[in-house]
């Protein structure tokens, strides 16, 4: 529970740096368990608590940003009214996006707003985020469910369930509010809290530190919802019957984890174990440890190569406006691509009418150049810049398979079709037409 309290105590923080009222529960913490403050789903009763709603989401975007924190999914994010609040935050702080190395020096997919969960990843199978509140969202992950019940035909089949809607669905009057509405209240609470952070860097770390240093942190070696899957079907008659089939079940934990180290095998037995006595593995670390630690905490020394602070710490050097832009971008992409407002941006914001072939060739030029120049202005204005104005890059969606339409969000590449080469071609034809974009071109 100081995990909860750390993340509660600096949201609180930000939202009195900006002008937002806080919100706070009771705790009584002790040194292995603690007593939590029930806090209940409320609606809002007028517009202007909504967008202040999603200004507080913002915030909590950007300060999971910061920590690096994860798996504050769906259920962990409760409507309270206009305010968002986070529980059970365990996963304070994690290794994502401190990893200091040419080959993985801060990777889209590892060091995004898109980590923590909250919002939604158009890469992954299921859109079950804290925007949509999972509602009609199927789990990744099969369960064992009982189909055709009290007949003749009744059988085990495993599927993937429909997800129960959470407790984070904003209501306003009764009536359900769509995000897609609320994007620009989202990034603006974003950037209010990026542009706090930023304006007294050094001061904000040392407050950040002082509060989660002493934290003990939940380490996610799997997905919660494959142990449980794993624990259900231990519990099967059949499997039951010998304790090495339990065994070979268990073992499933070692599914799809190849070239694993000496520590990283005991980590999985002890995951094994934990399953076995009828419990889901947990695995935690402290903030300067390199230690990974059991449910019975027992170490396993040298686990992790960086501690929590040092990735805390490479993340802040990071941390800066050209990064702040990037993921405000990275925030208007995904909402549009996630079914929120997916056909405006499918369709694009330059809609082109069919041109009427009689008419003057030199019109029908005049229209596609203005055109041309609607999508420069538009490529100019998201273009990111270094510091010094020197390179420049570019955010972008790009399509993995044809059935699943999965859609990563990655950094421009190089080639002609989806990258720089493609962008540099067209502004530099749209500057010898025009004689603009000459910056941007160079």
């Amino acid at each position: 529970a100081k995990t909860e309290k750390a993340f509660l105590n600096l949201l609180n923080y930000f939202y009195e740096g900006i002008q937002l009222e806080g919100y706070t529960y009771g705790m009584v913490l002790r040194e292995e368990y603690a007593w939590i403050e029930w806090v209940s789903p409320q609606e809002c009763t007028q517009p202007t608590q909504t967008e202040r709603y999603f200004r507080r989401l913002g915030v909590c975007v950007f300060l999971s940003f910061l920590l690096g924190t994860g798996d504050l999914h769906y259920e962990n994010m409760i409507a309270h009214g206009e305010y968002p609040v986070p529980v059970d935050t365990e996963v304070l702080c994690t290794t994502a996006g401190g990893k200091k190395g040419p080959a993985e020096n801060y990777s889209t997919e590892s060091y995004s707003v898109l980590y923590s969960g909250i919002l939604p990843d158009p890469a992954r199978q299921t859109h079950v985020n804290v925007l949509n509140a999972g509602e009609g969202q199927k789990a990744a992950i099969q369960v064992a469910r009982v189909i055709n019940d009290k007949t003749s035909d009744m059988k085990i089949a495993y599927e993937n369930p429909q997800m129960p809607a959470g407790k984070n669905q904003v209501v306003l009057s009764g009536n359900k509010i769509s995000p897609t509405a609320y994007k620009s209240a989202i990034i603006s609470g974003f950037r209010e809290a990026g542009l706090m952070f930023l304006k007294d860097k050094n001061k904000m770390v040392q407050k950040i530190m002082e509060e989660i240093r002493d934290c003990r942190v939940r380490v996610l070696l799997d997905n919660t919802q494959r142990y449980a899957t794993l624990l259900s079907g231990g519990s099967h008659p059949m499997v039951l019957q010998k304790e090495e089939n339990r065994r070979k079940l268990f073992v499933n934990l070692y599914a799809g984890k190849t070239a694993l180290t000496g520590v990283e095998k005991t980590a999985v037995e002890y995951g094994i174990r934990d399953l076995q006595e009828g419990d889901i593995p947990y695995y935690f670390t402290e903030m300067n440890s390199h230690s990974l630690f059991t449910s019975r905490k027992e170490e396993i020394d040298e686990y992790f190569s960086l501690s929590l602070t040092d990735c805390f710490r490479f993340r802040m050097e990071k941390a800066g406006r050209l990064d702040c832009s990037r993921q405000e971008q990275i925030i208007r992409m995904v909402i549009e691509l996630s079914g929120y407002g997916k056909e405006e941006f499918v369709n694009s914001h330059f809609p082109v009418k069919k041109v009427d072939k009689k008419q003057d060739p030199e019109k029908q030029q005049q229209f596609f150049l203005h055109k041309a120049m609607e999508i420069a202005a538009q490529i100019e204005k998201e273009a990111l810049w270094d510091k010094d104005r020197q390179t420049v890059s570019w955010i972008e969606p790009l399509l993995a398979g044809v059935k699943e339409e999965r859609i990563h969000i990655v950094d421009g590449d190089m080639y002609f079709y989806n990258g720089m080469s493609g962008i540099a071609v067209f502004l530099y034809s749209i500057n010898r037409v025009s004689g603009k974009l000459k910056a941007l071109c160079d």
